[in-house]
């Protein structure tokens, strides 16, 4: 999340830093010197040896333009020097020192530290390795199987599951989460290597009935008297008979919180 928010401000400072630069050659290359005489302000034009120039206070245009162009060089500077700190803050953040600190640990002692963070691998196995028991399918139900060889109970749950499966995006399927003490199947608990964070993604199909749609709201408010808010830990996805689950959607949701 840090370094999400440390990549936009970057984007930002970069564009502010273009723009000052292309704007710099249409701003006058003087610059401006003010002092007050009771209510009055005036202003002077400033040249390279420090010769003052009256400027009348009817050429509005060029005090505003003397003005802007000495805000921007402030601001060029100020964003150049946060430009600075923000890369140097961006590489410690993209070498991860603290999870590679066992590196240079032997084998047969690494395994007997307990790590204060882990690497993406390990996060990853660990949260894999967690054991739970699905529902379960009835006798005679229909019979669907993702790429992946797991069985799910609806087409538009294969195409999720898959889509998960082949964009490497680490989940489980149904696996039992409590909501004020019952405890529900979700679609699907899926992990987020990059935010270190589990969401859980249901389903919604049939928005076109009343009855389902009812009930949609009914399971979100459930899921948020329990802590599960949509965008922070969960996200819901929707279709009807007309609208489908499409591949764009999850597409948007894997550039979100999965990459």
């Amino acid at each position: 999340m840090l370094l999400d928010e440390l990549n936009s401000r970057r984007d930002l400072l970069e564009k502010i830093i273009a723009l000052i630069q292309k704007r710099s050659a249409t701003l006058p290359g003087a610059r401006m010197w003010s002092s007050r005489s009771g209510e009055k302000v005036n202003y002077y034009l400033v040249d390279s040896e420090g010769n003052k120039k009256y400027i009348n206070s009817s050429n509005k245009s060029l005090i505003q333009a003397l003005a802007q162009r000495e805000y921007e060089s402030l601001v060029f500077k100020k964003c150049k020097k946060e430009l600075y700190h923000i890369n140097k803050l961006t590489q410690l953040q993209e070498e991860k020192y603290l999870s590679t600190a066992d590196s240079k640990i032997s084998d047969s002692k690494r395994k007997w530290i307990q790590k204060y963070q882990l690497s993406d691998d390990e996060f990853r196995a660990n949260w894999e390795a967690k054991q739970y028991e699905g529902k379960g399918f009835e006798d005679g139900s229909q019979e669907i199987y993702t790429d992946r060889g797991e069985r799910v109970r609806s087409k538009s749950e294969k195409i999720v599951a898959d889509f998960f499966f082949h964009s490497n995006i680490t989940y489980k399927y149904e696996k039992p989460i409590i909501l004020n003490g019952i405890t529900v199947y979700a679609d699907f608990s899926v992990l987020s290597v990059k935010l270190r964070k589990e969401f859980v993604v249901e389903l919604f199909g049939m928005m076109d009935n009343p009855e389902y749609a009812a009930a949609t709201v009914r399971k979100i408010d459930t899921y948020a008297r329990a802590g599960y808010i949509i965008g922070k830990n969960l996200i819901p996805m929707f279709e009807s008979s007309q609208i489908p689950i499409s591949v764009n959607m999850l597409k948007a949701i894997k550039t979100e919180y999965f990459m």
